[in-house]
């Protein structure tokens, strides 16, 4: 049976079947087929159709994108062993069911615990629930005792850049100047400011201001001429340079 194998880094969370005349809906949201709980995934993301054996992918207008071998795509015909890339997540696309699965979910480790052995001939489904938990255990196990959660601001580099930037900290500014925090070179600095745009926080909140240059930074695809507040998910694009910002759990004593 043709089925896209559900990964994280090397470890398989799920297989699911392509079933004829319908719809493998994949997002952040519970109502997806493929739940994907992450701040870089849209609530309805992408959709595989199956019509007569023909199979496409199609980006539902997400806000990062969805990535097929490596390219950005808006809708496009998949094939046997094709890879595509939904924030920090793969869906490899087996059609003829011959992609081994034992090497990457040792007996006894799947998702959910119960020593699950994944054969060719059998279908392991993740729900939601199971996954969301199995992520929450997977922090807990790596957190000192004694210690509490918070949440803390957070830019993560989309494209443009690598790492993670900490707006709670101090400002970050992006623009074309040398000492920014984010640079934006080659062609794209002549259009913008130095710097271009600024991120910073006030009582807990957080906002982009645009700082100059002749275009204009964007939020969620739109142009900010002053001040924005930020949210959570919100995506910020200069030029080449696109960041998501969110939250993220940190540790204290």
């Amino acid at each position: 049976m043709a089925r896209i194998i559900f990964k994280f880094k090397d470890r398989v969370l799920g297989v699911y079947p392509l079933v004829a005349e319908q719809a493998l809906t994949i997002g952040r949201r519970s109502d997806n087929d493929i739940v994907i709980d992450n701040l870089a995934v849209s609530g309805s993301h992408a959709r595989i159709d199956n019509h007569a054996g023909k199979y496409q992918l199609t980006d539902l207008d997400s806000k990062n994108g969805t990535f097929l071998n490596g390219e950005s795509i808006a809708s496009c015909r998949i094939g046997q062993g094709d890879v595509i890339t939904i924030g920090k997540h793969k869906l490899v696309v087996d059609l003829e069911d011959s992609i081994g699965l034992d090497s990457h979910v040792p007996d006894g480790d799947a998702p959910g615990g119960g020593g699950i052995n994944l054969g060719s001939d059998q279908t392991m489904v993740m729900d939601p629930e199971q996954y969301r938990n199995m992520l929450k255990e997977e922090f807990e196990s790596g957190q000192k005792p004694g210690t509490s959660r918070s949440k803390s601001p957070v830019l993560f580099f989309l494209s443009g850049g690598d790492g993670v930037l900490d707006p709670g900290s101090r400002p970050v500014t992006i623009g074309k100047n040398s000492d920014a925090d984010v640079v934006v070179g080659g062609l794209w600095s002549f259009l913008y400011g130095a710097p271009a745009a600024t991120i910073s926080g006030s009582g807990g909140n957080f906002f982009l201001t645009y700082a100059g240059g002749l275009l204009k930074p964007k939020v969620n695809g739109l142009a900010v001429k002053s001040t924005v507040k930020l949210q959570a998910d919100d995506t910020i694009q200069v030029g080449p340079v696109k960041l998501l910002f969110g939250y993220e759990d940190t540790e204290s004593e």
